[in-house]
C-alpha cells in the first residue's frame, strides 16, 4: 500500500520490513552485550574453567547495503560494539584456566590458542593449571602467545602428579622466535629417545621450575641467543641433562642432572651457563665445556660419573669453585686440546691420582682464588 501526498510517496510496507529489520539489529545488539558483560564478569572473577566462552566476536550491529540510509546512531552503535568486543579481549587481572587432563593434550593446546586471541595486560598473570593425570601429545607445544612473560602453566604439586609424554621424533615445550614463557612448573615431561623436553631457542626467554625431564636427546636445552632458567629440575635419563649452544644463556640452580648417557650439563659454541648448588651423577661426565663454551659452577657436585667430573677441551672454559668430584673413573678435573679449567682453592678431587686426578693436561689447570 502506498499513500501519496504533494511532496513525496510513502512505501509502508518498506518502511515496515525497517522498523522490523531494526528491531531485530536492536535485539541482537543487546544479546552481544550481554554476552560482553557475562564474559567480563568471568574474568574479573580470577577463574576460568571452561575457554569456549572466552570468544568475544566482532559481528558488527549493523549491516547495511548499497542505498541503505545509514544514521550517526547507528554507526556509534557499532564502533560502541567494537569497542566492546577489543577491551574484552585485554585480560587487565590475575586469571587461572583449568584443564582437567579428560581433555589431554588437545586441552592443553586448546587453551593457549584461545589466549592467543587476549591480550594479558602488564599488571596480569594467566596460568594454566593442568589437572592431575597423564597428557600424550602426539607434536611438541610450541608458546606463540606474545604477552607469554605473563603466562605461566602449573601441574602439581609434586612432577609426578602431572605427566606430559611425547613421541620418540618429537620436541615437548617449545619456546622460540622471541616468544617468552614465564614459568613451566611441577610437571614430569617424558620422551621418547630424541627431540628436547623443554627448549627455548632463537632469542626467546623461559623458565622450568620443580619438575623432571627424561628420554629426550636433551633434557632442556638454551640455543640461539636465548636464555633458559631452571630451578629444582631434576634432568635424568636423557643423554645430555642441560645443554647450551650457539650463543645462549643458561642458569641453573638447585637442580640434579642424573644418570644421562652423555653430559650432565654441556656448553659449546659461545654458549655460557652459571650452575649453583648442583649435582651430576652417574652421567659420563659430569660439567664439560667445549669449543668455547664457558661454564661458571659453584657449590656442586660431579661424582660417580662413568669418565670426568669437570671436564673442559677444545677452547672450553670452565670455572669450577667450591666443588666436590669423587668417585669419577677417568678423572675428577680434565682438560685437553686448549682449553682452561679453574678450580679456585677450594675443592675436592677424587683420592686417586694427582692432586687434581688430571688424565691429561695438554690445556691449562690452575688453583686460584680470584
Amino acid at each position: 500500500m502506498t499513500l501519496e501526498s504533494s511532496s513525496s510517496s510513502i512505501d509502508l510496507e518498506s518502511v515496515l520490513r525497517r522498523l522490523r529489520q531494526l528491531e531485530a539489529n536492536e535485539a541482537a545488539r543487546k544479546a552481544r552485550l550481554g554476552k560482553a558483560r557475562r564474559i567480563a564478569s568471568v574474568v574479573a572473577a580470577g577463574v576460568l574453567v571452561s575457554l569456549p566462552g572466552l570468544a568475544v566476536a566482532l559481528d558488527p550491529v549493523h549491516r547495511f547495503s548499497d542505498g541503505d540510509v545509514i544514521s550517526a546512531e547507528q554507526i556509534n552503535e557499532d564502533f560502541a560494539g567494537i569497542y566492546q568486543a577489543f577491551t574484552d579481549r585485554v585480560i587487565r587481572e590475575n586469571l587461572t584456566v583449568s584443564v582437567p587432563a579428560s581433555e589431554g593434550c588437545d586441552g592443553l593446546r586448546n587453551a593457549l590458542t584461545t589466549l592467543d586471541e587476549f591480550q594479558i595486560g602488564s599488571a596480569a598473570v594467566v596460568t594454566i593449571q593442568l589437572g592431575l593425570g597423564e597428557y600424550n601429545c602426539e607434536a611438541p607445544v610450541t608458546i606463540r602467545h606474545p604477552n607469554g612473560d605473563r603466562l605461566e602453566i602449573a601441574g602439581g604439586a609434586s612432577p609426578a602428579d602431572v605427566v606430559i609424554r611425547f613421541p620418540a621424533t618429537s620436541n615437548g615445550f617449545e619456546v622460540s622466535n622471541g616468544r617468552s614463557l614465564a614459568e613451566l612448573r611441577g610437571v614430569s615431561l617424558v620422551g621418547g629417545g630424541s627431540g628436547v623436553g623443554f627448549r627455548v631457542s632463537n632469542g626467546s626467554n623461559s623458565r622450568l621450575e620443580a619438575s623432571i625431564v627424561s628420554g629426550f636427546q636433551a633434557g632442556v636445552q638454551s640455543f640461539g641467543n636465548s636464555m633458559a632458567q631452571v630451578s629444582e629440575v631434576d634432568a635424568q635419563a636423557n643423554e645430555i641433562g642441560f645443554s647450551c649452544q650457539r650463543a645462549g644463556h643458561f642458569r641453573i640452580d638447585a637442580s640434579r642432572a642424573t644418570n644421562n648417557s652423555g653430559s650432565g650439563v654441556e656448553a659449546s659454541e659461545g654458549c655460557s651457563v652459571r650452575a649453583t648448588a648442583m649435582t651430576a651423577n652417574g652421567n659420563d661426565t659430569g660439567f664439560r665445556a667445549l669449543t668455547g663454551g664457558v661454564i661458571v659452577v659453584s657449590d656442586s657436585e660431579a661424582s660417580d660419573n662413568t669418565s670426568r667430573g669437570f671436564y673442559a677441551l677444545v677452547r672450553g672454559t670452565l670455572q669450577a669453585r667450591t666443588t666436590t668430584a669423587l668417585r669419577n673413573v677417568t678423572a675428577g678435573y680434565d682438560v685437553d686440546l686448549g682449553a682452561f679449567v679453574d678450580v679456585g682453592d677450594v675443592f675436592t678431587p677424587d683420592v686417586a691420582g694427582s692432586t687434581l686426578n688430571v688424565a691429561d693436561t695438554t690445556g691449562a689447570i690452575i688453583i686460584s682464588d680470584l
